[in-house]
C-alpha cells in the first residue's frame, strides 16, 4: 500500500527522520504531538493504464518557526523529488514535486508548508 510505503521511506530517509523521527502521521496531526511533524494525505488518484497509477499526495510540514518547516521541506524534497526506484516495495516510476503552500496558523503559532508530490508507480492490482 502506497501509504505505508511512504511513511516507512520517509523514516528510513536520514535528512527527514533528524528533523522529525518517526513524528510522521497519515492525515491529521494527532492532539498535543510534539513539533516538528509531518503529515501524508492522498489528494487523489487514478489509473492511466491497467498496471499503472498516478496518486498525489500533500506532505505538511509543521513546526514552531518558519525556519524549522523549510529545512524538513528541503529534506523531503531532497528525498521524494525525481526519484526513481524502489519506494519500500513499490516500483516507482518516477516522484514529481507539482507545488508548495505556506500557512501560519495565528491561533496555534503553527507554521506549515505543504508540498504537493505526484507518485507515478507500478502496481500488480
Amino acid at each position: 500500500m502506497i501509504k505505508d510505503s511512504i511513511y516507512n521511506f520517509l523514516k528510513n530517509d536520514s535528512g527527514v527522520s533528524s528533523l522529525v523521527g518517526t513524528r510522521i502521521y497519515p492525515t491529521f496531526l494527532p492532539q498535543d504531538v510534539t513539533l516538528p511533524a509531518i503529515t501524508y494525505t492522498r489528494i487523489s488518484a487514478t489509473n492511466d493504464l491497467i498496471a499503472h497509477r498516478v496518486e498525489r499526495f500533500q506532505i505538511t510540514a509543521f513546526a514552531k518557526t518558519n525556519k524549522e518547516c523549510e529545512m524538513i521541506k528541503e529534506a523531503l524534497n531532497s528525498c521524494l523529488n525525481r526519484f526513481k526506484g524502489d519506494l519500500e516495495g513499490l516500483p516507482m516510476k518516477f516522484v514529481s514535486l507539482v507545488g508548495i503552500y505556506e500557512m501560519f496558523e495565528p491561533d496555534t503559532k503553527i507554521h506549515s508548508i505543504m508540498s504537493d508530490y505526484k507518485f507515478n508507480y507500478i502496481t500488480s492490482e
